[in-house]
């Protein structure tokens, strides 16, 4: 969430965060690395390794019950992701070479920490706040509010009736696979029905 805003602010949108609990601190990101000693980012580092060998030790591992197109999208994409995160959370290698995971046969797991044992997500915030970005902690939503009183609900369909309370959530952007996609379609929903910093129509 805190990525896709980050990317919608730095293309000019007025964006809002809006969180159920502290931003950047009640998420799942931070709880797991709560839980663990250390980040494991894994993905096809070494010679010899390749996405179509890491897409099928993930068939294999997962027997049939992966979701269709989601492990070929993370086989072919995980490297990028992994040193994407590297750079955006200020993460530090604890090791020059990654580790071999149980199951695998080639070593894919890169463990590293915050540089300076920061919150995990503060990088994340301080460019939020750098641009503009609205957080609206311990707040729930349940829509997305249009224009001409409609509104898009959880579910993702779009439903007439009166306004109500302003909300912008529940687009369900991570079950729907990556970060590119979410800001693809708040980007289509912006484009006519909200406002931009510059006076453009976008979300208000």
């Amino acid at each position: 969430g805190l990525a896709c805003a980050v990317e919608l602010a730095g293309s000019g949108w007025a964006t809002t965060v809006v969180t159920a609990g502290r931003a950047g601190r009640d998420g799942a990101t931070h709880r797991v690395h709560g839980l663990a000693p250390w980040i494991l980012l894994t993905a096809p580092w070494v010679r010899g390794d390749s996405p179509e060998r890491f897409l099928a030790d993930l068939a294999r591992r997962g027997q049939g019950l992966e979701r269709t197109g989601l492990a070929e999208v993370l086989a072919e994409n995980a490297h990028a992701a992994a040193r994407e995160l590297i750079e955006t959370l200020d993460l530090e290698l604890l090791a020059d070479e990654p580790v071999t995971l149980p199951g695998d046969e080639i070593a894919r797991g890169l463990r590293c920490l915050p540089r300076d044992r920061h919150l995990l997500l503060a990088p994340l915030l301080r460019r939020c706040a750098e641009l503009g970005v609205e957080l609206r902690e311990r707040t729930l939503a349940s829509g997305l509010l249009l224009a001409a009183g409609r509104r898009e609900d959880g579910d993702g369909r779009s439903r007439g009736g009166p306004r109500r309370g302003a909300a912008a959530g529940g687009l369900r952007g991570g079950r729907r696979g990556t970060k590119r996609r979410l800001v693809s379609r708040l980007r289509m929903l912006l484009g006519s029905h909200g406002r931009r910093r510059d006076g453009r129509r976008g979300l208000e």
